[in-house]
């Protein structure tokens, strides 16, 4: 088993946070649950199509990676953790 770095968790835990910033200001619903890694995000009404928009433009904006049509996916974003590894992997692109 393998562990991430230090400076890939503290990575990890600073998009953390810049989604949850997203979420508490763009998502209402998401003020009453804790958001884990395994939280669903799609199908459970805190993501629809509008929001996934505001969220993808968010994060190009604050993390300055590059969204590409084929990044809508729901394998990008059906949890929070898929989306965690969604934006390191753009970032790490970057």
């Amino acid at each position: 088993m393998t562990t991430a770095s230090p400076a890939r968790a503290d990575t990890r835990a600073a998009h953390r946070e810049h989604l949850l910033a997203f979420f508490r200001q763009h998502v209402p619903a998401s003020a009453t649950i804790e958001l884990r890694d395994d939280t669903g995000l799609l199908g459970t009404g805190l993501l629809d199509s509008l929001t996934v928009i505001q969220l993808m433009v968010f994060l190009g904006r604050e993390l300055g990676i590059t969204i590409e049509d084929e990044d809508f996916v729901p394998e990008n974003l059906d949890t929070i953790g898929q989306l965690l590894d969604f934006i390191g992997r753009k970032s790490a692109a970057a």
